[in-house]
This record gives structure tokens, sequence and C-alpha cells, in this order.
């Protein structure tokens, strides 16, 4: 009986390590869900900026570091308070006008998004 006992509590422990392993990965995925969605919306946003503007990506991003009473202040501070969420963001424009946003997750490798400029 002691060992009927055994059997099943290790069973049971293994049982309840599969649902730590399950509820930990489903948290990682509800992180990493969020962070590319927000990394999207900020592309995105600055994308429609840069056409609204009529500017480059990149003079958008330089412009937004400066602009103060402008229109698109409200975008520039939105984009600028979303950025810290996304640990260890590095913005940039390649060639051709892609924007690409990169970060590292708490868990996990660099995680990378890219926008073209004329996808609205």
């Amino acid at each position: 009986m002691l060992f009927d006992y055994l059997i099943a509590a290790t069973i049971g422990f293994a049982g309840m390590l599969g649902v730590l392993h399950l509820g930990t990965e489903i948290i990682t995925l509800n992180e990493q869900t969020f962070q590319i969605t927000m990394a999207e919306a900020i592309l995105r946003e600055l994308s429609v900026l840069a056409r609204l503007v009529d500017a480059t990506p990149s003079d958008t991003l330089e412009s937004c570091a400066s602009l103060a009473g402008h229109p698109s202040e409200a975008t520039c501070r939105m984009v600028s308070e979303m950025l810290p969420a996304l640990r260890d963001h590095y913005l940039q424009v390649l060639p051709g006008g892609v924007l690409e946003l990169s970060w590292t997750p708490a868990l996990g490798d660099q995680l990378t998004v890219r926008r073209m400029p004329e996808m609205l």
C-alpha cells in the first residue's frame, strides 16, 4: 500500500509540474503577444505620421524628439511613452524607409517587427 501511495504521489507531483510549466508558457506567450502588438502599433503610428507630414520615417523620428505644440505632438508623446515597455528597444529606419523595432523580452531571444512606410 505504501508503494501504491508513492507511485500516486509521484504521478501527482509530475502532473503539477506539467501544469506549472504550461502556466509559465501561457504567461510568456501572452507577454510576447502584447509586446508584438504594441510594437506594431508604434510602427503604424510612425508610418502614418510620416505620411501625413510628407516626410521620411527617419525625419519623423528626429522631429518627434523636438516637437512642442505641433499637431503631431500627441502621437510622438504616445510613442515615447509606449517604447519603454519594450526592454532594450532599438528603433531604426532601414534602406527604403522600412521601420524596424527590435527589443529583448524578459524571457527569450530578441524580437523584431518591421513595417513598410506605405502600409497604412
